[in-house]
């Protein structure tokens, strides 16, 4: 679990996170996939109706003091430890030249998320999981940063992050994990990622909303199992 009193010493959450960040840091090397991002395969079926929903739906531009940080952060002096966070978070986005209030992404919380995106995540069988549409509009991006899900267990391991595109790439979009620069998803590509330790980042210099399903939460047995078999070919017809 986190304690806030590692954060007194702290002005910049990047320093923090880097500091236990088990990632080299090696800009010239190439990363692969299966070192940090991982490939889970593709979903085949038909979701265009849940994402014709969402595009009528209302939806919340996120920022970084707005993203939402319950589960993680419940703790007996979470308020203190959340201003900490935000604050370091903030210092990073002025010190690289961002405005501190960067639009990250537009956002659609379960259970709106439409039924056959449900079965998706459902899938996964991840316990006490937070899962989220992420509607990123032109201009929108997630700058490069560490995850800090520490609350959610005491060992991060036990912890996932699985993400689903849900269109073909284009381009003017991508994300960034490490020095691996990942484009030309496929609409059901899935995959996770060591969120613990690498950089990573999302961006949309596209013509066009980029939607993906974000799921976060606890590995169970069945998650394990499915994680352990996946492949980049691995198919799942929902």
């Amino acid at each position: 679990m986190l304690n806030p009193e590692e954060y007194q010493d702290y002005t910049s959450s990047w320093q923090w996170t880097r500091e236990r960040s088990k990632y080299h840091f090696d800009y010239h090397r190439r990363d692969q996939p299966g070192e940090y991002y991982f490939p889970l395969g593709r979903f085949q079926g038909d979701w265009s109706q849940d994402l014709a929903d969402a595009a009528s739906r209302q939806k919340s531009t996120i920022t970084w003091a707005t993203r939402k940080y319950s589960p993680y952060y419940d703790q007996p002096d979470g308020t203190r430890l959340q201003s900490e966070m935000l604050a370091q978070e903030e210092n990073d986005l002025r010190d690289s030249g961002y405005d501190v209030d960067l639009a990250l992404s537009d956002v659609i919380e379960k259970p709106d998320i439409g039924p056959t995106l449900l079965k998706m995540y459902e899938f996964f069988a991840l316990e006490d999981a937070w899962v989220r549409l992420h509607m990123q509009a032109p201009g929108q991006m997630f700058n490069l940063h560490i995850d800090k899900l520490y609350g959610r267990a005491e060992n991060p391991d036990n912890v996932a992050r699985i993400v689903i595109m849900l269109t073909d790439w284009e381009p003017g979009q991508f994300y960034q994990y490490g020095t691996l620069a990942l484009s030309h998803w496929r609409a059901g590509d899935a995959h996770t990622f060591d969120w613990a330790n690498v950089p990573h980042a999302t961006a949309n210099a596209s013509r066009s909303v980029r939607p993906t399903m974000m799921m976060t939460g606890t590995k169970t047995a069945r998650t394990l199992e499915i994680l352990a078999q996946a492949t980049a070919d691995t198919v799942y017809r929902v």
